[in-house]
């Protein structure tokens, strides 16, 4: 929970610079080494050894990957940072630039018709706060599955979606979402541990990180000024 309290800092001060991340996913948010690790490259040499060749199979034409490792706790800090800045954008071009957030962390309005912005970052931390908490991604970005789990889009959307075919009912105001899908089910099931009193707020906190009208969805900064995420951390610490 201190990665998420972090990642909001630093979206918080990329916003306020003027800028939209618009690829923000677990793959982009790096865990810091210790300070011993980063002063000592024998010391992780050591404990991770040599870099490997990705393994591939007959079938494949060859390549030369190195292979993922995995880091030993003790190298490892509690300290994140973002990376991978190859979509990044200034707020104010954002409407001219194509490219979008990876499907299961893409905010619902970048697929209709809206600009990347600060709010879609937002809806993008959501989801890495989900994966944080639960385990799980919670909307997986796709539309059907999204609104089964919030319920309808706004109607005025209707009409405006651009990657594919959409359906009626995903924008019809009786369209209910599935209660064993809800946020609350899923933090209950996911999350047995967590009182009550816990996954209600938890499952607040997300409701309103995930707002479908972008100029609703409240800003990093005001994801910071809710103390869940303090209580979180030191539950979880």
């Amino acid at each position: 929970m201190r990665a998420a309290k972090e990642l909001l800092h630093a979206l918080n001060d990329l916003h306020k610079g003027g800028f939209v991340h618009r690829d923000l996913t677990g793959r982009n948010i790096l865990w810091g080494l210790t300070e011993n690790a980063r002063c000592n490259a024998d010391i992780v040499a050591t404990d991770l050894g040599l870099p490997k060749v990705l393994e591939r199979t007959a079938t494949e034409k060859p390549y030369h990957l190195v292979a993922p490792v995995d880091f030993p706790p003790h190298l490892i800090s509690e300290s994140i940072q973002i990376c991978d800045f190859g979509m990044i954008v200034r707020a104010d071009e954002a409407a001219d630039i194509k490219g979008f957030t990876p499907q299961e962390h893409r905010a619902p309005e970048l697929d209709h018709r809206f600009s990347a912005s600060a709010a879609s970052d937002v809806w993008s931390f959501t989801c890495v706060f989900s994966k944080l908490y639960m385990g799980i991604v919670s909307f997986q970005g796709y539309p059907s599955y999204t609104v089964e789990v919030l319920g309808p889009f706004p109607q005025e959307w209707h009409s405006q979606y651009t990657a594919g075919k959409s359906d009626d009912s995903w924008y019809n105001p009786d369209t209910l979402p599935k209660d064993y899908l809800s946020l609350l089910a899923r933090i209950k099931k996911r999350n047995k541990d967590a009182d009550g009193g816990e996954q209600e707020r938890v499952s607040k906190f997300m409701h309103r990180a995930s707002t479908y009208e972008p100029d609703c969805r409240p800003t990093a900064a005001e994801l910071l000024s809710d103390p869940l995420i303090d209580d979180l951390i030191k539950r979880y610490t």
